[in-house]
């Protein structure tokens, strides 16, 4: 995406295991999918009608479409395209500097201590709602939905559940029209995450952690930072046109909001209170082993540990390498930045990192390697040679300590 400006091209189907039946923690985003255009709705092709689709949309409150009278509607922020980069979001936090306090930003954090466990995750989303409507009762109308304060010691509500149900409230309130919902996470990666939280309620996303790493490894694949980021930007606004166009639908802001997707694995009372009008025609896991889910993978980090007979960081598609060298399968994923800041910030989200291996039969030594930084060094009997020590000093700290071993 960030070479070329568009999204990996594949084959048809995905044979990898539904995230409730999978024993890998799997990111939430994969307990939706996409719905397709029925023939009464016929579906549009994103290329060829590219005259007629629009990434356009309105940071802020809405106004009354019924009230013709009214002849000050509320302003809004109009953005080209929903994909916020840094300089985008320094704006959105000093907002009220730029407008003269006619728009006013309120950053919700989605974290609560990991101590809590997942039993803490109702608790904490009920006073997000309520933080959420005192905030626009106080005259706040754009909120933004933030896990940046992740920590050793606090663990991130999924953004997806934290949005929806920040969204759903507002409505049953009477003050969604009131405010706008940004998100500020480093969870989001691809096109599907972005198109789920357009879907249920979003009006922008700033998906702060792929940025950073974009911007610390582009200059290994040749680009320079704002290239990368450029296209990166780019691949995700295409991706999002031919989601929306598989259901005939051409314009972003017709599309925020409409809830087209369906819940595979999830109970249906927890899609109805959190996502009410998600189809959920096969049961699975509630808000408790969602939760659980996160907690155990925060957990997993904080811990760390990497095994080179699967060099994989809680994603579905891994580099695996045999004791022989022989038996390499290829892994697509986020690359680490030069000094594994950025690569300890993915871990701590839970995303695959990009993983090279460099093997030196001479001294008889395999050699993990992440976009040419060596994590750790390992003989061939399994003896731990060298590590790497990472710190991570975007918005947390956490010490990173890598183990390996070679039993394959």
């Amino acid at each position: 995406m960030a070479e070329k400006g568009g999204e990996p091209l594949g084959s048809m189907g995905n044979d990898t295991a539904l995230p409730v039946l999978s024993q890998k923690d799997q990111s939430f985003f994969d307990y939706f999918k996409q719905l397709f255009a029925q023939v009464t709705n016929p579906p549009i092709d994103p290329i060829r009608e590219a005259l007629v689709t629009s990434l356009i949309s309105f940071i802020g409150p809405k106004p009354n479409l019924l009230d013709v009278n009214n002849v000050n509607p509320p302003r809004r922020i109009e953005i080209a395209q929903p994909i916020l980069v840094e300089k985008d979001m320094a704006k959105l936090h000093a907002i009220a500097d730029y407008t003269a306090g006619k728009f006013r930003s309120r950053v919700v954090d989605i974290t609560y201590p990991v101590a809590w466990g997942s039993a803490g995750v109702e608790a904490r989303l009920a006073g997000l709602c309520a933080q959420a409507v005192d905030a626009v009762k106080q005259g706040f109308n754009i909120l933004i939905v933030s896990d940046r304060a992740v920590s050793r010691e606090r663990v991130a509500i999924p953004v997806l559940l934290a949005v929806s149900a920040l969204h759903k409230h507002l409505i049953a309130e009477g003050l969604r029209t009131d405010v706008g919902l940004v998100v500020d996470s480093g969870a989001v990666v691809e096109t599907h995450d972005v198109a789920l939280l357009m879907g249920y309620g979003a009006e922008a996303v700033h998906p702060f952690l792929a940025l950073a790493t974009l911007r610390a490894g582009a200059a290994l694949r040749g680009k320079s930072a704002e290239e990368a980021v450029a296209n990166y930007v780019s691949a995700l606004g295409k991706g999002l046109t031919k989601v929306m166009a598989k259901m005939g639908i051409s314009a972003l802001m017709s599309y925020r909001g409409a809830c087209i997707f369906e819940a595979v694995g999830l109970k249906s009372d927890f899609v109805d209170r959190y996502f009410h009008g998600t189809a959920s025609r096969v049961e699975g896991i509630g808000l408790f082993e969602v939760m659980q889910e996160a907690v155990s993978k925060h957990q997993h980090i904080a811990g760390f540990q990497i095994r080179c007979n699967v060099l994989c960081i809680h994603c579905s598609l891994c580099l695996i390498v045999g004791k022989n060298h022989n038996d390499i399968r290829p892994f697509s994923g986020f690359c680490g930045g030069e000094n594994l800041q950025t690569l300890s910030l993915c871990l701590c989200f839970g995303f695959g990192t990009f993983i090279q291996t460099d093997n030196d039969v001479a001294s008889g030594f395999l050699q993990v390697q992440c976009m040419g930084v060596t994590l750790a060094s390992v003989t061939d009997n399994g003896d731990l040679l060298s590590v790497q020590y990472a710190q991570i000093t975007i918005g947390f700290i956490i010490n990173l300590v890598v183990f390996v071993t070679a039993h394959l």
